[in-house]
């Protein structure tokens, strides 16, 4: 055993930290290896629908030592003895190490200034996000127009955002980890993990686990991933966090029929809006004109120009001044709409979630994806990482998702009174 997981002969009995050290050795490739193994038994069974898929996303902490709450004043007190300590240093020896007589460079003061400054920028976002929330809803429904167009946009497309610095992290256990707002809006150290599961027995076809608070660069991997595991579904469905028109041109190229609505469809649905939407106004190709719900129309009106990003095509009305309507719809003096060359996209994606089908794949989704993720958090008790390190928490990400994906299996063949050494053997 001792030679097995690379122990040398004169050390201890091995205990779950050598285990769990020989278990990081191994690399996520490996487990990874196993996982499409363990999925290709479960297709052998006949318990997938290859047909149809659903996507989510759920943050899991990471391992840390001490709650962010007590983290900035910690810090101070740090940076207050090091500058004693620094001080007193160069007392002795001027600027320079007293061990080498170099130039001195304080790592120490470094990495505690950082994490001061990170703690604050995080405070400031925090402020910057409640100011955003009281800004729209002081604000008109055109304003939220510009606010989609932004939203729909894709990282994966645009240099500015990929060139903008990473969140600022603060956690001192596990530095890959990144401050995620969670759902009881509390902000911890987390990660995301993304899940792809089918639409018969809610098998894991596809994992993912990423440092990243947003989901719409997670859709393409996981997309992917499924593929070579062999799995090509003709549907998707996701929530709104899957969405850009990067990913809704990326699945009609794939000829995947997506079910992912946009940040505001939800919104317009429920009729929860003061004003005209932008979805009331309709729009004809032909004449490149669109007509608002008092039967007036909005022509075109100039470019807007943006970098990163497709110019926007404005249209402005004409005969708003003097309409009955006017107060439902703007308090300008003229409606305006913006358009985006993509999209149509947003448009046939909204067409089909309006669809029997559509509301069917929005049902399933909120219950297929969601139960993996009750049984993996509740029952698994799998709320927190062990590991520290985006490489190391992959691996107990991945094999969670082996086990349960194991555990569908063994529920299959128990529910149907097969014999399980029989029918592993059958698949093996």
């Amino acid at each position: 055993m001792k030679w097995f997981i690379e122990l040398d002969v004169g050390e201890e009995s091995f205990d779950h930290s050598a285990l769990s050290k020989f278990r990081a050795k191994l690399g996520e490739k490996i487990y990874r290896d196993i996982f499409e193994d363990i999925l290709l038994q479960i297709h052998e069974v006949g318990l997938l629908d290859p047909l149809c898929q659903f996507m989510d996303a759920t943050s899991i902490y990471a391992d840390m030592e001490k709650e962010i709450i007590h983290l900035k004043e910690e810090a101070r007190k740090m940076l207050e003895e090091a500058r004693t300590t620094d001080a007193e240093e160069d007392s002795l020896s001027g600027n320079a190490n007293p061990y080498t007589q170099n130039e001195k460079v304080s790592s120490l003061l470094n990495h505690i200034e950082t994490l001061e400054r990170a703690y604050e920028e995080i405070g400031s976002g925090e402020e910057s996000a409640e100011a955003g929330e009281k800004d729209a809803e002081a604000g008109g429904e055109e304003r939220e127009e510009h606010a989609r167009e932004k939203a729909h946009e894709s990282t994966a497309g645009n240099e500015k955002e990929q060139n903008k610095e990473k969140e600022p992290k603060i956690n001192t256990t596990d530095f890959d980890a990144h401050i995620m707002q969670l759902s009881d809006k509390t902000l911890r150290p987390a990660y995301n993990g993304e899940v792809a599961v089918d639409g018969e027995e809610n098998v894991i076809i596809a994992c993912h686990l990423t440092d990243e608070a947003i989901d719409h660069q997670q859709l393409q991997p996981l997309v992917e991933h499924a593929q070579d595991n062999g799995i090509h579904p003709d549907n998707l469905g996701t929530d709104a966090g899957y969405f850009s028109y990067d990913n809704a041109a990326y699945l009609e190229e794939k000829g995947i029929t997506g079910y992912i609505p946009d940040n505001f469809f939800r919104k317009e649905e429920k009729k929860e809006t003061k004003k005209f939407r932008k979805s009331q106004f309709q729009y004809d190709e032909s004449t490149d004109i669109y007509t608002c719900p008092a039967g007036n129309t909005l022509s075109f009106h100039h470019i807007q120009k943006r970098e990163g990003a497709p110019d926007l095509r404005l249209y402005k009305g004409s005969e708003c001044l003097h309409c009955p309507l006017k107060e439902k719809c703007t308090t300008a003096e003229y409606r305006s709409i913006s358009r985006d060359p993509r999209e149509y996209l947003t448009e046939r994606m909204r067409s089909r979630l309006k669809t029997e089908k559509g509301q069917k794949m929005k049902k399933e989704r909120s219950t297929k994806v969601e139960s993996v993720f009750g049984n993996m958090k509740h029952n698994k008790k799998f709320t927190q990482f062990l590991l520290r390190g985006k490489e190391f928490v992959a691996i107990e990400f991945v094999l969670m998702c082996t086990v349960l994906n194991i555990e569908k299996i063994f529920t299959h063949l128990v529910t149907h009174q097969k014999d399980i050494f029989t029918a592993m053997q059958g698949i093996t």
